[in-house]
């Protein structure tokens, strides 16, 4: 369990770090949570959601829980627009999809921040992917990946792009960091 030393309840992120003596272990923990009060049952997931992927896109670090790999190019940001387009891949053998009917679904949370060269976010994407897969696509998409494109509207020239993956159901997140190549 875990009990904050500071219980106020101020919306501030939280970092928790969490070590361990035992050689070989290895931990998956929350790295951290913005301190608020409790949601309401209704708006619960949607809240949970954005701040899983507030929390890990505020991180340096990539969450690896989900594999997550991605590429982007950019068109140049002329008169304030432009666009990022991201080419990325999700293992679905990290995912847990549940199975019925001889069917696997899920559901994934995606967000995307591009960044100028000063790590200034120039445009965000925020979607919600539903998965359904039959008995036979399922080790197809094991084998070649689930793979999607997205395309982020930009208001600068963006250098760097980040693709969070977070899966509500488990409560585990997949991150992919890319520099983009210079034109």
């Amino acid at each position: 369990g875990y009990t904050p030393a500071n219980s106020s309840l101020d919306s501030t992120f939280r970092t928790i770090s969490v070590k361990v003596n035992r050689p070989g272990v290895t931990v998956f923990f929350r790295h951290g949570y913005h301190a608020q009060e409790d949601v309401p049952p209704l708006e619960l997931k949607a809240a949970i959601a954005a701040a899983r992927r507030a929390d890990t896109g505020a991180s340096d670090k990539e969450f690896h829980d989900i594999d997550v790999r991605a590429e982007a190019t950019a068109s140049p940001a002329a008169f304030g627009r432009g666009e990022v387009r991201i080419d990325f891949t999700v293992d679905p053998s990290t995912l847990t999809l549940t199975a019925a009917n001889g069917r696997r679904t899920g559901s994934l949370d995606v967000a995307i921040y591009c960044g100028d060269a000063k790590q200034r976010v120039v445009g965000e994407l925020k979607q919600s992917i539903d998965l359904d897969l039959s008995a036979e696509d399922y080790p197809h998409a094991v084998s070649d990946r689930l793979r999607y494109t997205m395309r982020v509207p930009i208001s600068a020239d963006a250098r760097y792009v980040k693709v969070i993956v977070y899966d509500f159901a488990t409560d585990r997140a997949g991150t992919a960091m890319v520099t983009i190549p210079p034109r």
